[in-house]
């Protein structure tokens, strides 16, 4: 995972954005930025600072950087790791302590806006932590991917990380609606909502939308379907099972490690599958 980030006076780094699956994503997220506060320079009719902002929503269009400096202002793209907790019977679902605020559908049927937990989360490895997140930040701070599972660049970068960036800091977590596959495994079908209840929600669509695309249904089965859809919009279920098919809410974890000089950026061996459209010209 990808956030943005950034630099407070006071020398604190505050999450301005964690929904980048690539560092392209957060450039893309901090031209914006940078244009919105150029907007308001304009309304403020400070013409100086305008000019400053645009100059930095221009380079974070053009240049493959993970670091910006604008009008005082310092902005990072910060990497961070996502952890999926599992059991005998596959991974962890939402626990009953994440909030799940109500309602379910909003008066037109769609799904309520909730405000971001994460937007604005402040990165503080000193805050105090209860036990359990105590526990499992260290054991997560002190791991590096095995040999069977990563390439030697990899593991050595993971090893650095150890000493240039000890601390860490847990963003609130993700919930993802993921189906049983064979063998036990599990594959993600949704993408990341910071409620379960989001979750939830983008299942069911996902079930609706199997509806509509699949020809060779049976009646029976396509009510089956939109029957379970419904479940997911009205109850508060973290699990379904609908013509053989087993899908649940699972919990991610999500861990920002942090050094002297802030948030870890993006790793050399982590390949961009995107880049800034001046680059790719």
């Amino acid at each position: 995972m990808f956030a943005l980030v950034g630099k407070e006076p006071a020398g604190r780094w505050r999450v301005w954005s964690a929904e980048g699956e690539t560092p392209q994503a957060c450039r893309e997220e901090l031209a914006r930025q940078c244009r919105l506060r150029a907007q308001r320079g304009a309304y403020a009719g400070e013409r100086a600072a305008q000019l400053q902002w645009l100059a930095g929503a221009d380079r974070a269009e053009a240049e493959v950087l993970s670091e910006l400096f604008v009008e005082g202002c310092r902005f990072r793209v910060a990497r961070g790791d996502l952890l999926l907790r599992m059991g005998p019977d596959g991974p962890e679902p939402p626990r009953s302590g994440d909030p799940d605020p109500d309602p379910v559908l909003g008066a037109c049927g769609g799904a309520v806006p909730v405000s971001s937990r994460t937007v604005g989360f402040l990165l503080d490895p000193a805050a105090g932590k209860g036990s359990s997140a105590g526990i499992l930040l260290a054991d997560l701070l002190s791991f590096i991917p095995p040999v069977s599972v990563a390439p030697p660049e990899v593991r050595a970068e993971a090893r650095l990380a150890l000493h240039t960036h000890p601390g860490g800091v847990l963003l609130p977590p993700l919930f993802v609606a993921a189906e049983e596959v064979d063998g036990g495994g599990w594959t993600p079908i949704t993408g990341g909502s910071e409620e379960p209840q989001g979750s939830r929600n983008s299942l069911a669509t996902h079930l609706r939308l199997g509806v509509r695309r699949t020809q060779e249904l049976s009646g029976n089965a396509v009510a089956l379907l939109a029957q379970a859809a419904d479940l997911l919009a009205r109850e508060r279920r973290n699990e379904i099972s609908v013509l053989g098919r087993r899908y649940r809410v699972m919990r991610v974890e999500r861990l920002l490690r942090v050094g002297p000089d802030g948030p870890e950026s993006p790793r050399p061996s982590e390949a961009e599958p995107e880049l800034p459209a001046g680059v790719q010209g």
